[in-house]
């Protein structure tokens, strides 16, 4: 998904900041801070290793096609990678940089024994036929064979079917696999249980911690409805709050006495979006940023509250689960009108503990245990997150910035 496909003209335009310079730039403010040794920041401001994987292939039609894809390995102080693996025509390597760079900071706050990574192939894959498509994750895969496996890096994938593929792929090209080396299969694969909801329960935790316990009549605005936000929405939608607007990258829906979510699903697998829901009042995705609500959840794409719309934003709390859902500008602007936003570190960190038990073998423990082992995690970062915070008198963002990146800078000073 597109951020200028989601922003208003108005704001599509605003230039984009390299994603790498800007958590460069806060990198070294948050050493700054630490007073950490020199060698340590310039350790941590570039990935330990960098592979390109030159795709070529004679498509479905008979055309021959070349696909660039690259793993990007940020730092093993603390234990194996483990990232995510991306396919998008719009990808920079700066960005796959940034991401591993601020995966490394994020496993740290969680106290994770991993180290950040990140991979992309440039591809479109609503452009791709599926054998076209699972021949570039074959291709991919066998490039990237001799650095995967639990103990060097972990692939972690967001559609299940194509981390199906990726295994078959990782089986045929090693002779001694390892069943956590991918992440997000099916469970027939040795991938969670079908629907699991543990990921889910790290947002509500915080999220109680910082507005209060009670969901019950709470109003919540979603804008994405992927498998994420889905499971996120589910869940509120239980504890009693009210979905009061909702979007993906068809349009908007707004209903003040809330959403029947389930009929929003059962629509959006049926026409493949949400838009034409009949039960609610269209809107433009971006009207949802505006939604009078308790807390906005961002789950579709970079800079969606900028400095233009931070103005207009009136939920209590701004839940990043998207990838730099928030530019820096916005957030002195919303942090100035008394907003909390829960940052991406904090907002995604469900989904990082997950995968990485997934990586270590999670099939046979009961649903519970996950949940109680996310729920448990989750609250131990938000608490460095605030000690930090509070010491340094910053908001939460950098709190949760700078524990992490005490943490990993204690872990390559005591293994320099």
């Amino acid at each position: 998904m597109s951020a200028k496909e989601l922003l208003p003209p108005d704001l599509a335009n605003e230039p984009a900041t390299d994603s790498l310079l800007e958590f460069t730039l806060q990198l070294e403010e948050a050493a700054r801070m630490l007073d950490l040794e020199p060698w340590i920041v310039q350790r941590l401001k570039h990935c330990q290793r960098e592979i390109t994987v030159n795709i070529g292939l004679r498509r479905e039609d008979g055309e021959a096609a070349n696909y660039a894809g690259f793993r990007l390995q940020h730092c093993d102080a603390r234990g194996p990678f483990l990232g995510p693996v991306l396919f998008s025509p719009e990808l920079h390597v700066n960005t796959l940089r940034a991401r591993a760079l601020a995966s490394s900071v994020q496993y740290a706050l969680l106290n994770l024994p991993r180290g950040g990574s990140a991979g992309a192939v440039i591809c479109d894959t609503r452009k791709i036929s599926e054998s076209d498509l699972r021949a570039v994750v074959r291709e991919y895969v066998f490039g990237l064979r001799e650095t995967m496996g639990v103990a060097s890096d972990v692939l972690v994938c967001g559609e299940e079917h194509i981390a199906a593929w990726m295994w078959d792929s990782y089986v045929r090209a090693c002779a001694h696999p390892e069943a956590g080396a991918i992440v997000g299969k099916p469970a027939a694969l040795g991938g969670l249980p079908p629907g699991h909801a543990a990921a889910s329960v790290a947002v509500p935790a915080i999220a109680s911690e910082l507005i209060g316990a009670d969901w019950e009549g709470r109003g919540i605005s979603v804008q994405g409805f992927g498998q994420e936000a889905r499971a996120l929405a589910r869940w509120l939608v239980n504890a009693g709050a009210r979905i009061v607007a909702l979007a993906d990258i068809s349009g908007g829906l707004m209903n003040e006495q809330g959403l029947d979510l389930t009929a929003v699903e059962e629509h959006a697998r049926r026409e493949g979006i949400v838009f034409g829901f009949p039960e609610a009042e269209a809107v433009r995705n971006t009207d949802v940023l505006a939604a009078k609500c308790d807390m906005l959840v961002l789950a579709a794409a970079e800079r969606q509250v900028t400095a233009a719309n931070a103005g207009s934003v009136e939920a209590q709390l701004i839940v990043e689960l998207a990838h730099g859902g928030v530019t820096p500008s916005a957030d002195h602007r919303l942090r100035n009108r008394n907003r909390v936003v829960l940052p991406e570190s904090l907002a995604t960190c469900g989904a990082v503990v997950t995968a990485f038990l997934e990586s270590r073998g999670t099939w046979g423990v009961e649903e519970g245990g996950l949940r109680d082992l996310v729920h448990s995690a989750a609250l131990r970062a938000l608490s460095a997150a605030q000690e930090f915070s509070a010491r340094f008198e910053t908001d939460l963002r950098m709190g949760a910035r700078l524990a992490g990146v005490e943490g990993l800078a204690a872990a390559v000073r005591a293994t320099r």
